[in-house]
């Protein structure tokens, strides 16, 4: 009797512990209706640096690094547009930093929140993001690379995950040295080069007490993959100057 209770505590345990989550990777919000100001709330698990994106009614998140990342919930008034009006986001519970690393008016209707996590083991995160109508209906299909995926924001014959593999590596690079996130400013410029695509864009990096203004240049493959990228710190306080990788 004392061994099937104890199997019964085991199990129990595991019922509610933060492993037990599945590693979504992808979710359907579940939309409510309802006109007026458009609302979005997501809530993740993470334990480390990881990325939501929200577009349409349709969400993703990815484990950038440390621990894993699965969804909770995505609840929506109404399907995000592709050009929303007034938008903005605010982070509503979690112990780290939660920023608005891309905006979907500069990022073919796809909002993407970076959340940074160093405290070590899970947490739940919740943030909102809210617009006052807009334009636009996403009708594109698939998740990363090839026609109508996410980020398909540019008719070049190159894959269209370029520019946000760019982006992301940089990120990396930008919460590697300095602990910080970056915003980037509208949409870079892309063009042919042999057999790469050069990628080169500008934004703002936001540490805890400093802050930068930055260029970046990414040499790409094709296929999205980056083969060389770096950035130049170019006004604010930032310490030292970052080396070319």
């Amino acid at each position: 009797m004392t061994r099937r209770k104890l199997w019964l505590s085991v199990v129990s345990l595991l019922a509610v512990s933060p492993l037990s989550l599945p590693a979504q990777g992808t979710i359907q919000a579940n939309v409510t209706g309802g006109g007026g100001s458009g609302k979005c709330t997501f809530e993740i698990r993470t334990g480390g640096v990881a990325e939501v994106e929200i577009r349409g009614n349709q969400g993703r998140v990815r484990s950038v690094s440390g621990g894993p990342a699965s969804w909770v919930r995505l609840k929506c008034n109404q399907p995000l547009p592709l050009r929303p009006n007034s938008f903005r986001f605010k982070g509503i519970d979690g112990r780290g930093r939660q920023t608005l690393v891309r905006d979907p008016n500069s990022n073919n209707g796809i909002a993407v929140v970076q959340i940074v996590d160093n405290r070590g083991g899970m947490e739940g995160y919740t943030g909102d993001i809210m617009w006052n109508g807009g334009s636009g209906t996403w009708n594109g299909s698939g998740w990363g690379g090839g026609g109508g995926g996410w980020n398909n924001n540019n008719n070049n014959n190159w894959g269209n995950n370029v520019v946000s593999n760019c982006q992301r590596n940089i990120r990396n690079q930008i919460s590697s040295r300095y602990g910080g996130s970056v915003t980037f400013n509208g949409n870079p410029s892309q063009k042919q080069a042999a057999s790469f695509v050069m990628v080169d864009g500008n934004g703002r990096v936001q540490a805890r007490n400093s802050w930068g203004n930055i260029t970046y240049h990414c040499t790409m493959h094709p296929n999205g993959n980056v083969a060389d990228s770096n950035f130049n710190v170019t006004g604010g306080n930032l310490p030292g100057t970052p080396q070319p990788r």
